[in-house]
């Protein structure tokens, strides 16, 4: 029977979340059991097998949904533009709209009764957001000539006199130029060689100390001597990107895609950008990633 009253909503399904950061589960079989038996009840729509299944106790990734549903908790809307930008993030939620009694991040009190946020602010941020999203570039390999020594300028203004060096073992930058003394001129300069774990990207050799080679340990940058482990190999292969502000050249970590070399107060560390540690603030964290590749300080 028609009705005179207009609609108010039109809900629709798009997709399932059949579990949820590990709650309620209890084999890796099982969630992929049940996720199946999801998919072929409605095979028309989306099934999202493990919503977070990096988080909380859960079992690993089922490896049977539509999507690859990966919770990280970042600095709000500069780090999901830094992972889209770096790690490809084609989608975000805002977990709530309001308060809970356990997590007070809502744009609304409990009650729904104050609107926490400057909503005109919140909303500039996200269409800048998606203004972003539209003009995306290319981070496509970047060819470098193997065998040749090379030096990585900074690109943040303001600091670009500053090139990446080893001292001590571990990586920073430092100003460097044609009066700098010969030693620092030398751990200013790698040769670029073959990646080591895969010769589609790179490793970096230490002029002054052959036989070692740039990588990360817990996130922070440094030389090692490659021991032959998989480990060291893999940690010491970089895939060179085109520069994540659109020019010059991102390295890529081999081993954990998305987290790139980046210099953070004249220290080096491997970083994606999305917020908690200091090395990983999302602020400046485009230019901080992207290098200049240059003529080598020690020829």
């Amino acid at each position: 029977m028609a009705s005179d009253t207009p609609a108010r909503s039109s809900p629709s399904v798009v997709a399932y979340v059949v579990y949820n950061e590990g709650w309620g589960e209890r084999e890796l079989a099982d969630t992929r059991r049940v996720g199946q038996n999801v998919k072929n009840q409605d095979p028309i729509r989306l099934v999202n097998t493990h919503g977070g299944h990096n988080c909380c106790q859960s079992l690993g990734n089922p490896g049977n949904g539509d999507m690859d549903d990966w919770h990280v908790y970042v600095g709000l809307v500069a780090g999901t533009h830094n992972l889209m930008v770096g790690k490809g993030l084609s989608a975000s939620v805002y977990t709530e709209i309001t308060d809970l009694e356990g997590e007070l991040n809502g744009f609304l009190t409990y009650d729904r009764q104050v609107v926490k946020m400057d909503q005109n602010r919140v909303r500039a941020a996200n269409q800048a957001l998606i203004a972003a999203s539209k003009a995306l570039g290319s981070s496509g390999p970047v060819t470098l000539p193997v065998h040749t020594r090379r030096s990585s300028q900074v690109t943040t203004p303001g600091f670009t006199n500053r090139y990446l060096r080893h001292m001590n073992g571990l990586a920073y930058t430092e100003v460097v130029d044609a009066g700098s003394p010969t030693v620092l001129r030398q751990d200013a300069t790698y040769t670029v060689r073959p990646g080591l774990a895969g010769t589609g990207c790179y490793s970096f050799e230490s002029v002054n100390f052959p036989g070692q080679f740039l990588r990360h340990v817990d996130s922070r940058v440094r030389n090692s001597p490659d021991d032959g482990s998989a480990l060291l190999r893999a940690d010491a292969t970089w895939c060179a990107r085109t520069g994540l502000t659109g020019g010059g050249v991102s390295f890529e970590s081999y081993n954990f895609r998305g987290s790139y070399l980046r210099h953070h107060g004249a220290e080096a560390w491997l970083s994606n950008g999305a917020g908690g540690p200091a090395y990983n603030s999302p602020a400046s964290w485009l230019a901080d990633v992207t290098w200049n590749v240059t003529g080598p300080w020690a020829p």
